[in-house]
């Protein structure tokens, strides 16, 4: 993904957005595709940002510009006015529209992270379960359908067991 070469971002590209599982033997999202996009999506926002302020100097340079009439004695007072408040109106609704966007954009982007987490926390817990219901049922107790597993648990279940070399005749830990 590269930014500068890609077409700007709409709430619409957010949402149609799916990040790849890692790679083999790791859990998750790919983390250079998540980057990728994140990447992208700060690039749009301090876009959007400069752009904002932009207009926003443009709507003082026109302000003073206004104030300074009396500079523009060719025009009639009225003509110039006219003219003057409606570029102003003009640029405030440029303005609005694309703080609107911003933030449109930003609520997107953010309840479709929140979706993303809902559904990798939904997974984790889903796998954690499988493997409590395999592990009572090798050690012989009955199956509790769907336990509430913390993480810290998940983390102990998926962390190497170190096994006495008394109870692992036979292996050796270089072998492993």
């Amino acid at each position: 993904m590269n930014p500068g070469h890609l077409a700007r971002l709409t709430p619409e590209n957010v949402q149609a957005v799916s990040f790849r599982p890692a790679r083999r033997g790791r859990r998750g999202l790919d983390d250079e595709h998540v980057r990728e996009f994140c990447q992208r999506v700060e690039t749009e926002l301090a876009q959007l940002a400069s752009e904002r302020a932009a207009l926003q100097d443009e709507v003082r340079r026109l302000r003073q510009r206004v104030l300074s009439a009396g500079d523009l004695a060719s025009a009639p007072p009225d003509d110039t006015h006219q003219k003057a408040a409606s570029i102003l109106a003009q640029a405030q609704k440029t303005a609005d529209r694309y703080i609107a966007e911003a933030q449109d954009y930003s609520r997107h982007l953010a309840e479709h992270a929140r979706r993303r987490r809902d559904e990798v926390l939904a997974d984790a817990q889903s796998q954690a379960d499988r493997v409590l219901a395999r592990a009572r049922q090798e050690a012989g107790q009955p199956a509790v359908p769907h336990l509430a597993v913390t993480r810290g648990e998940v983390a102990m279940m998926a962390a190497p067991v170190d096994l006495p070399a008394a109870a692992r005749p036979g292996l050796d830990r270089e072998a492993l």
